[in-house]
């Protein structure tokens, strides 16, 4: 009785977290500019492997190449590596570098990630991720960041496709004073394929705002993700000793 209290309990405050967030987003929405200065279209295209140690750890690295200027330049490409850590069923901690390569400048970043879900299944399933995350520029203070995000996704069973709907905001920490100065809407379609593989396509809109010059882009991303085969520690542990 006491673990039902207390699942009810927790449940409770991650949908008053999760309502929080939306009604933030929703304010934030109606008060930003409608009329961006400037617009674009870009493409993105990646590729993702990730792989499971144990039944905590995940593993995982990803490559990625944006296209901007109305996919006719090219605007950065990035090497990301992270770790994801089970705390447990509803919650995962994530920890990740990506190197990125622009035109004319390279940077690096630091990011960490908490993620909630709900333990109870529905149709559809909300996901609330919280990021705060660092990024490094030669000559330049590091520009920090937390990235509050709401996702809900669901299975459409007789397509075979994973769906979700999306949006996140930029806050921006600084010396000058703390802001939202962004957001992002997004929409994805993920359809599994052999081979513990899956390919993804998302459109993403998003929007600046607070900002000198705001820009409003429209983005289609592509990606391709690989599951390498699972890596049991119990069963390697269980394996013969093999003497030398």
């Amino acid at each position: 009785m006491k673990n039902f209290h207390w699942k009810c309990k927790e449940n409770l405050c991650l949908y008053r977290m999760v309502l929080g967030i939306l009604c933030l987003c929703l304010t934030l929405l109606f008060q930003s500019n409608l009329y961006a200065q400037s617009e674009d279209f870009e493409l993105w295209k990646g590729i993702e492997l990730k792989k499971d140690w144990g039944k905590k750890l995940t593993f995982s690295f990803e490559e990625q190449v944006r296209l901007n200027n109305n996919v006719s330049q090219f605007k950065s490409a990035f090497l990301d590596g992270g770790v994801r850590y089970e705390l447990f069923k509803q919650a995962r901690l994530s920890l990740g570098y990506r190197y990125t390569l622009r035109s004319r400048s390279v940077n690096q970043r630091l990011y960490s990630d908490l993620s909630l879900k709900l333990d109870k299944k529905w149709l559809v399933e909300p996901v609330f991720r919280l990021r705060y995350q660092e990024d490094y520029k030669v000559g330049d203070l590091p520009e920090r960041s937390v990235r509050p995000k709401l996702s809900i996704r669901t299975k459409v069973k007789a397509l075979k496709l994973d769906l979700s709907l999306a949006g996140e905001l930029f806050y921006q920490l600084s010396l000058e004073g703390n802001d939202f100065d962004r957001y992002r809407l997004g929409l994805g379609l993920s359809r599994p394929l052999a081979n513990q593989s899956s390919v993804t396509i998302n459109y993403l809109f998003q929007e600046e705002f607070n900002v000198r010059n705001p820009l409003t882009s429209s983005v289609i991303s592509l990606s391709y993700s690989i599951i390498l085969n699972e890596y049991d520690l119990e069963d390697r542990r269980r394996l013969p000793k093999v003497k030398r």
